[in-house]
């Protein structure tokens, strides 16, 4: 299908502005890129989207199209939770491996201590 026989909703229109940050103008360029170059998915395996739309994920958001047999027609687009969730797990992981980090640092800090304080220790008796 060419991009040429995209159609761009009111509400499609204004979810891209909304959820992308994108000028008017630029909504048309940015659905036709997004149907050119996205990956598809099957309607029925993202939730909340009918089995029979066409969804279409580029720049972390899902662009869910309509085929009306010589057009297509942008219905709404959505953010990628997937992708979300991923970016959650790897910050959270990142939190987690901070936490180790600051707790090696505190240990070997201590450890430092104690030594220092041993050898204070054996100065003095010798």
């Amino acid at each position: 299908m060419e991009a040429a026989h995209i159609i761009v909703t009111n509400h499609g229109d204004r979810r891209c502005r909304e959820r992308l940050g994108l000028p008017r103008r630029a909504v048309q360029r940015t659905v036709e890129r997004a149907w050119e170059h996205g990956a598809g998915v099957r309607g029925g395996a993202v939730r909340d989207v009918a089995t029979d739309a066409i969804v279409k994920v580029w720049s972390r958001h899902l662009f869910v199209f309509q085929d009306h047999g010589s057009e297509v027609r942008l219905v709404t687009v959505m953010e990628d939770k997937h992708v979300e969730e991923l970016r959650a797990g790897l910050r959270r992981e990142q939190d987690r491996q901070s936490i180790l980090a600051a707790r090696r640092e505190m240990r070997r800090q201590r450890m430092a201590q104690s030594t220092k304080r041993a050898r204070r220790r054996d100065w003095m008796w010798k």
